[in-house]
């Protein structure tokens, strides 16, 4: 009976993912959000309507509360590959960003393009490789001591190379502009295409 149970849960779920994509891309945000919303009611413990109703806010350019949904959605089944997806393209800026409504939508990684965040000894994370094309993207803490800590982005005389993609603050995800102040506790997500820029990087956040 709970096989039963789960296999019909399971049809429902897959049948919402279909449903919901068709109303976003009818723009139909408002019926959208009654359907999800009640399936969170549902299946409490599903991480489908958490991941679909972070599409829907992410629509609806409310960047913050669409993170924090996708995350709830990994969080309850760490496995689901939508949920995962979506937040690695809020978080690393993967290239391929379309939103990832069910499974169908997650390109499987070839295994000679796995990616991975490493750290180096002073606590700079980085990923590299993208398929054939290489892109570096550096996590960097800024520490009460760095000198861009307190500065707007704007003053920062940031090598020609680098972008900053995204500030994490907490539980935010900043999307920088150039009076975007950074505080000491945040975490800048730099893109460039390769690391001639870590000497520069390292001169203004106070590291030799």
């Amino acid at each position: 009976m709970r096989q039963t149970d789960a296999s019909e849960s399971g049809q429902e779920l897959s049948a919402l993912c279909d449903t919901v994509r068709e109303l976003i891309r009818k723009n139909a945000y408002q019926e959208c959000e009654k359907l999800v919303t009640a399936a969170m009611g549902r299946y409490p413990h599903a991480p489908q309507p958490h991941n679909l109703i972070g599409i829907l806010l992410e629509k609806m350019d409310d960047r913050i509360s669409a993170m924090k949904h996708f995350r709830a959605a990994q969080a309850l089944d760490p496995t689901y590959l939508p949920a995962r997806h979506n937040v690695d393209r809020f978080a690393s800026f993967y290239p391929g960003g379309a939103c990832a409504f069910d499974e169908t939508d997650c390109f499987p990684k070839q295994k000679s393009e796995t990616i991975r965040l490493a750290y180096d000894g002073q606590g700079i994370g980085h990923v590299v490789v993208f398929g054939k094309c290489r892109l570096n993207i550096a996590e960097i803490p800024i520490v009460q001591t760095a000198p861009i800590a307190g500065k707007k982005v704007w003053e920062i005389d940031l090598p020609q190379e680098v972008t900053i993609g995204c500030i994490l603050r907490g539980d935010q995800n900043i999307a920088p502009r150039g009076d975007t102040r950074i505080l000491a506790g945040d975490v800048l997500i730099l893109i460039s295409a390769g690391k001639q820029e870590m000497p520069a990087i390292q001169k203004w956040m106070g590291r030799s």
